[in-house]
């Protein structure tokens, strides 16, 4: 058992367990999938978007690096890719690219990780191949597939959620901050930005995130082999640790979507962690919602 933190009000949790058979290079973007109770996530620089369930795997080659897949009200899926924002009609169709983002000539700069806020309009974060600081941005897609690039100055953009509220949204730049911003969900801007965390490398770097049903910001830690829970005022309420060192991001899901799936990186060539790059699920003493779908 992993005991909680003595901060916390939360109960111990068990060791996470591998979900799957599947192991990626960099799992990436989990998703759980309620048309077909799996969860589904990208191996990012292959390129391909898994859906794994308890026994079995779909796979679909999407051609070029993918960093994140969303559902979709009228059925199928978005992903980011390296160039844009692409529809998956089905899991046996090839991605068409509908909305490309900007690349600077001369610069290299793709897709990175992307959710839906309440009102279903999906937001991406771009980077830097090389994660040179500051050229990073934040993109909304609105639902009549209109792409406005909403924030700049960022590096390494990853994990986005919404409050309960519906009134901030939290977003994270791995190797600057936490943020927390004013949310207007009727006009889907950002205003106040404060920091909510500070990134502290000896802790790993905050990757990608999910909230739970009390508004708890369950954040994967890259480098650190763990995922750690912070109360919606940034403190540390709970950790748990995974048995992988490159955990990359985590998403609510399963039955009443009490269970956490996390996703994690493979770790360097010559390091005995043959679990790297596996997805793990445990079930945390509170779960989640639903992911939001893109209404377009």
């Amino acid at each position: 058992m992993n005991a909680a933190s003595p901060h916390s009000g939360l109960p111990a949790v068990p060791v996470p367990v591998p979900w799957g058979d599947v192991s990626c290079e960099i799992g990436e973007g989990p998703l759980w999938d309620d048309r077909y109770e799996e969860l589904a996530c990208v191996d990012l620089d292959a390129g391909l978007v898994h859906w794994i369930g308890a026994d079995t795997t779909v796979t679909v080659d999407c051609g070029q690096p993918a960093s994140a897949v969303l559902p979709r009200t009228q059925g199928g899926y978005l992903v980011a890719l390296e160039e844009g924002v692409a529809v998956l009609p089905d899991r046996q169709a090839t991605p068409e690219l509908i909305a490309p983002i900007d690349r600077p000539p001369g610069m290299a700069v793709r897709c990175n990780d992307a959710k839906c806020d309440p009102q279903g309009r999906a937001w991406i974060g771009t980077l830097a191949a090389t994660f040179a600081p500051g050229e990073g941005a934040l993109y909304r897609l609105d639902h009549d597939w209109t792409l406005t690039r909403i924030l700049d100055g960022l590096t390494l953009p990853n994990g986005m959620a919404w409050s309960e509220s519906g009134d901030t949204m939290y977003l994270v730049d791995s190797r600057v901050a936490v943020w927390a911003f004013d949310f207007d969900p009727t006009a889907g801007t950002l205003s106040r930005r404060r920091e909510l965390i500070t990134v502290d490398p000896a802790h790993g770097e905050p990757d990608g995130m999910a909230v739970d049903l009390e508004g708890g910001l369950w954040i994967a830690m890259y480098g650190a082999g763990m995922v750690r829970r912070h109360s919606a005022s940034g403190a540390v309420t709970d950790t748990v640790r995974i048995p992988a060192a490159r955990v990359t991001s985590c998403a609510f899901g399963g039955t009443r979507h009490a269970d956490l799936f996390v996703t994690t990186a493979a770790e360097p060539a010559g390091c005995d962690a043959a679990r790297g790059g596996r997805v793990f699920r445990f079930t945390p003493a509170v779960g989640g919602r639903d992911a939001q779908a893109f209404a377009g």
